[in-house]
């Protein structure tokens, strides 16, 4: 799988605001996305995968 990063925006919610990086799958076009909160630069962890059969 290959993806392509597309975008980043802010999300604010009540309880934080997150930074939501939106990204392509190059061989089936499908979107997928990826929630931050705070600075995750370096930090090889995974906090959540979250998928839906759409």
């Amino acid at each position: 799988m290959t993806i392509r990063f597309i975008a980043a925006s802010r999300l604010p919610t009540p309880w934080a605001t997150f930074t939501m990086h939106g990204f392509e799958d190059e061989a089936t076009g499908k979107d997928h996305i990826a929630l931050t909160l705070g600075d995750v630069t370096g930090d090889p962890r995974c906090w959540g995968v979250f998928t839906l059969n759409a």
